[in-house]
């Protein structure tokens, strides 16, 4: 963790297969996973010093630039760098076919980025398109400088994660994300008040079974209205929300539980509500 390790371990992802991290590694430029098929474990800690913005952990660098059956489990992210930087960044534009998993990202523990914790970022398909289907579950993201877990136009899953004290919002769907859900997730205060979960311009969101609490509002982080603080914000205002479903979660704190808005243009519809417990 304390030499420049960005090369040796640079080298080891261009083989691709399955690479296992087992101590600390200090990157100073994002490391890229450069093969389908491959599994990158262990306990280790990718320590990242960037010198330009960028990720950590880098799967696709452009929306053309496809990995398939990629999966991440069980590795630490850590960043003290001054340049915004993401944990793990994943752009895959082209779903590899219904039912097939493209990406799993599974029990990573992801503190301390100045950007995004997990940012995934589907390309340019229409809402009509399959959209890459990514699995985020069991993962830690703590006190990352804007969203921990941030979404535009993929199909994902959602589960079992833990949420403390991200900028913006813990999570964000957004910009033609479509069959999403959230589940069984612990959210714990956003600082930027905006909503432990944001949910802009997309289809088919499900969230339900969460534990959603809003404390600590932060104006310093404020972003986008952040004086809403609220526990699920539906937004509306890039694109429409559509046939959402929001139910048997538990609200505890801040000034909303959910709050809806829409712009002129935009609007929120075909909303099922039920079974949700504020507190």
């Amino acid at each position: 963790g304390v030499t420049d390790d960005t090369v040796a371990v640079q080298q080891a992802f261009n083989q691709g297969g399955t690479i296992c991290l087992h101590k600390i590694y200090k990157v100073t430029a994002p490391i890229n996973v450069m093969k389908s098929n491959t599994t990158v474990l262990g306990n280790g800690t990718l320590y990242g010093d960037l010198k330009s913005a960028g990720a950590v952990l880098r799967c696709g660098s452009t929306a053309s630039d496809v990995k398939d059956h990629i999966r991440i489990r069980d590795i630490h992210i850590r960043s003290t760098s001054t340049v915004v930087t993401t944990g793990i960044g994943v752009t895959h534009e082209i779903s590899s076919g219904i039912g097939n998993v493209d990406v799993i990202i599974e029990g990573v523990d992801v503190d301390g980025v100045s950007g995004n914790g997990i940012q995934l970022h589907g390309g340019t398909p229409t809402m009509t398109t399959i959209r890459p289907f990514i699995i985020v579950q069991n993962c830690k993201i703590f006190n990352c400088g804007r969203v921990g877990l941030c979404m535009s136009r993929v199909s994902a899953r959602v589960s079992g994660n833990l949420f403390r004290n991200n900028g913006y919002e813990n999570i964000t769907v957004d910009n033609g994300c479509y069959q999403t859900s959230i589940i069984n997730n612990n959210l714990q205060t956003a600082r930027g008040g905006c909503g432990n979960i944001g949910i802009d311009q997309c289809d088919r969101c499900i969230v339900t079974g969460n534990n959603i609490t809003s404390f600590d509002y932060d104006p310093a982080h404020a972003h986008h209205g952040g004086d809403t603080n609220c526990g699920i914000r539906l937004n509306c205002n890039t694109g429409h929300v559509t046939n959402t479903v929001i139910s048997n979660n538990t609200f505890t704190g801040g000034k909303y539980g959910i709050w809806i808005g829409n712009s002129n243009t935009k609007y929120f519809g075909s909303g099922v509500f039920n079974g949700n417990h504020f507190v």
